[in-house]
């Protein structure tokens, strides 16, 4: 096969969310995938199910299927326990992909991309070594990768999650803590991309008057879900500590109380808690912001530096993001942001030490020349190293490397 003929890919997501306006990260990424493909010749194909949101981000050129699996709720013993829910979901992945492989040949496509663990181990069994996955949210590796303890449903998730890498064409890795808990599979680290014209800072005044922050205060950002692997707990400690040296230090943390990716949400315990804790701290709960708002943007615009707390981060999207913004980030030492916080944009600290990540945010707030400095780099380390076109292409290297391979080929029926 010539690698100047385009391909034919199939990208598989696993929600009614891809291109539209609430997409979390997952489907943020298939969208940016499949609309960079496109845009440079390929003929692309994503399957989704049904969605009742009008997908604005999908490029014209990309056709989109969608599966007609019933999204129903799940059945009681899903609704009680957790091997009830696992079980379940095992269920909804396999409906998914027989419906998918009624309305697909996938034979005729060059390329099978899946962006999910339970269709990766499906796809596993049917055709093996015929599949591209990537890993998105591998925390069983990263547990293992700090040297902690896994559970037995972790260790389950290793095991699958194995197995399915073992069984890829190749695995994309966001970053490079999977290919050590996984040896002798073929992974490939390639991590996210960003459009950086998207994301280019406000002037900062005036996104502070509207704010209502005064011009004076130290202002630290928090962006993302309020959940457990976040770390938030962590990071109300540390403002405890620092804050009351520090008086203008002011905390604005922005993320769904839900703990997912929507505003439509009921406060999760750990939310509640979290607000009880932060009583009487220089803390604001926001709530959640639309990823494409002006809000979002003037909060980053108008902030000094960003706060990434997680105990476990598989990539860390909100980073590049802040990066983009011009803003320099103050991370845990986990996972794909180990590799993008350099220490010219920021400082890493040991995920869950709290102590640790008091004195990184002091000492940003104590050396205004030092912050200084950072700002000035961090939006060229979005542009050089993390932008959406070298995702793409190097995307597109790995693919077109593998299908010159006769043994490539599916040749199993769908």
């Amino acid at each position: 096969m010539s690698a100047l003929r385009p391909l034919r890919i199939l990208e598989i997501a696993t929600s009614g969310t891809v291109g539209t306006p609430d997409m979390g990260p997952v489907s943020t990424t298939i969208c940016a995938l499949a609309n960079g493909f496109a845009r440079v010749g390929h003929s692309v194909t994503v399957s989704d199910r049904r969605s009742t949101k009008r997908r604005a981000s999908v490029d014209p050129r990309v056709d989109v299927v969608t599966v007609p699996v019933r999204k129903d709720g799940p059945p009681r013993l899903a609704a009680l326990s957790a091997v009830g829910r696992r079980l379940y979901a095992w269920w909804d992945a396999l409906r998914y992909l027989l419906s998918l492989r009624g309305l697909l040949r996938l034979q005729t496509f060059d390329v099978v991309h899946v962006h999910d663990e339970a269709l990766a181990c499906l796809l596993s069994l049917m055709i093996p070594g015929r599949f591209y996955y990537t890993s998105h949210t591998s925390i069983w590796a990263l547990k293992r990768a700090q040297g902690e303890k896994l559970s037995f449903g972790e260790g389950l998730d290793a095991a699958i999650e194995s197995f399915a890498i073992r069984n890829s064409r190749a695995t994309i890795a966001l970053s490079d803590y999977l290919a050590p808990q996984v040896p002798g599979a073929l992974i490939e680290t390639i991590a996210h991309g960003i459009e950086a014209q998207s994301w280019r800072p406000l002037e900062r005044t005036t996104s502070r008057v509207a704010l209502g922050m005064s011009c004076d205060d130290f202002v630290a950002v928090f962006v993302g879900r309020i959940h457990p692997q976040k770390g938030l707990d962590v990071l109300i400690e540390a403002v405890r500590k620092i804050a009351c040296d520090r008086p203008r230090f002011q905390l604005f943390v922005i993320g769904s109380h839900g703990g997912h990716y929507s505003a439509r949400e009921r406060p999760s315990v750990y939310a509640i808690d979290l607000l009880r804790r932060a009583v009487g701290a220089p803390i604001r709960f926001v709530g959640f912001l639309d990823h494409h708002s002006t809000e979002l943007r003037q909060y980053l615009s108008a902030a000094d530096v960003a706060v990434v707390p997680s105990r476990h981060e598989p990539f860390g999207y909100v980073a590049l993001e802040a990066l983009a913004m011009s803003l320099p980030v103050i991370a845990s030492r986990t996972g794909g942001l180990a590799q993008t916080i350099t220490d010219d944009v920021g400082l890493l600290v040991a995920p869950g030490d709290a102590s640790a990540l008091a004195f990184a945010m002091g000492s940003a707030h104590d050396e205004p020349m030092r912050l200084r400095a950072w700002s000035e780099k961090c939006r060229a380390r979005v542009e050089y190293v993390y932008s959406r076109e070298q995702s793409v292409a190097r995307h597109l290297a790995l693919f077109m490397k593998d299908v010159q391979e006769p043994a490539f080929h599916l040749e199993t029926s769908p």
